[in-house]
């Protein structure tokens, strides 16, 4: 007898399922194809990635060997780098401007000078960093030829002819100076030598130094640090320039998810190394829990920087060459709102004005030693400090170039007035 089926039931006489009847080979085989295909769309959507990233070429995902070159820039087996002589070219950053720029046949951003000071002139010389080189402004902006017009419309002696010579070059230290005015002294002559220094001489010290060949004595006989990664709180950098090698390093696809998940992750890293001389150029403009980390390596640091400063001083000595130690603020030092949006890229608050306390000291050093050194900090602390320097480039601008011709001019001219324009300078007074 037959057995009613109730609807919604499978009958014992029912066959199994289709799938059931797949040997295990061919479920195998499937879930493989299943995978085979997964990875292909994951490669042909990298291969797509790599190839937009390629053809777009984003300036944060370019390491530093693959950045394109600047013409009137390059390296050098004593100081390190420099300016390549006779070269010319132009200089643009965030927009904010676009400058041309001429090397004269001494890697100097200025006009070709003869090696013997003309007759009736002071020649004075000027060696500094990227503020002294002009960044952001055309050479006759800059606060060294500033200089020159003022001395020369007002003289400091009736019928004396000043002559300043800007020797300033980006991202040079006390360190390097001294290895370049080794190099550059014998080129060219100079009545009195001004150094130009900041808040970032200390730690482009320290970077320098792991680079740096050293002879009897702890005398300084070279830097080389192309190789060496820079001490910048930088959005992944110190990462996407230390990936493996090739293929790994070539790939933009890679280098873009590697940016991506450092700047999730990025905060954390960058807040365990606030005010570390390693990692954060300006550190010791900090106070607080941020500021000074380690303390002792930042004034460990000062007191090497300043003895390169020494050693530049007695260079100088034996050339009949005076000289002055110069110490100017950077923006956030000075106003709160002074270079606003870019002081945010290197996790410094707007609306905070952040200390000199290595200024102070540095002043305490030359006492101390009898040098010559004048801190133009109160010069820039005004209403309208915020003016002088650009918002996301920390350089002066036109104005702020102005305003440190004038706060050296004031500080130089009791000196010029006791100088005949055939001899050297006697040593001032620390001020």
């Amino acid at each position: 007898m037959e057995i009613p089926q109730e609807k919604g039931y499978c009958s014992v006489s029912d066959p199994p399922a289709a799938e059931t009847l797949k040997p295990a080979n061919m479920r195998k085989t499937s879930t493989a194809l299943k995978l085979l295909f997964s990875l292909l769309s994951l490669a042909v959507a990298l291969g797509a990635m790599e190839g937009i990233l390629r053809y777009r070429d984003p300036r944060s995902l370019r390491l530093k060997r693959g950045r394109k070159p600047v013409t009137f820039r390059r390296a050098h087996p004593v100081y390190g780098h420099g300016l390549r002589p006779g070269a010319a070219g132009e200089s643009s950053n965030y927009g904010e401007y676009r400058v041309p720029y001429k090397i004269n046949s001494l890697g100097l951003r200025d006009r070709e000078f003869a090696r013997e000071i003309p007759p009736g002139t002071v020649r004075i010389l000027m060696t500094g960093d990227s503020f002294t080189e002009g960044f952001g402004v055309k050479l006759e902006s800059a606060f060294v030829k500033i200089l020159e017009r003022r001395l020369n419309a007002s003289p400091a002696r009736p019928g004396a002819r000043y002559e300043t010579v800007n020797m300033g070059v980006a991202s040079f230290s006390p360190l390097l100076e001294y290895l370049f005015l080794k190099e550059t002294l014998g080129r060219i002559e100079g009545n009195f030598l001004i150094l130009n220094l900041d808040a970032s001489d200390f730690s482009d010290d320290n970077f320098y130094e792991r680079g740096a060949r050293w002879g009897p004595g702890g005398e300084p006989l070279a830097v080389s640090h192309g190789d060496l990664l820079p001490n910048y709180l930088t959005y992944g950098r110190h990462f996407l320039e230390t990936l493996p090698a090739a293929p790994w390093r070539n790939s933009r696809a890679l280098r873009y998810l590697v940016w991506h998940f450092i700047r999730r992750v990025h905060g954390g890293w960058v807040q365990s190394r606030l005010g570390h001389i390693e990692y954060d150029r300006y550190g010791w403009t900090r106070s607080g829990r941020d500021g000074r980390k380690p303390r002792d390596a930042w004034e460990a640091q000062l007191g090497r920087s300043f003895g390169y400063i020494l050693r530049i001083r007695e260079l100088l000595k034996k050339k009949g060459v005076g000289f002055a130690l110069a110490l100017y603020p950077h923006g956030h030092q000075v106003h709160p709102q002074a270079w606003c949006a870019g002081r945010k890229r290197a996790y410094y608050e707007c609306g905070k004005v952040y200390g000199t306390s290595l200024f102070e000291e540095t002043m305490a050093l030359c006492r101390k030693s009898g040098l010559t050194c004048w801190d133009l900090t109160p010069d820039f602390r005004r209403p309208d400090a915020d003016s002088l320097f650009y918002k996301v480039d920390e350089h002066f601008n036109a104005k702020g170039n102005a305003v440190m011709a004038g706060a050296l001019e004031r500080r130089l001219r009791p000196l010029l007035a006791a100088m005949t324009p055939q001899g050297g300078a006697p040593q001032g007074k620390t001020r």
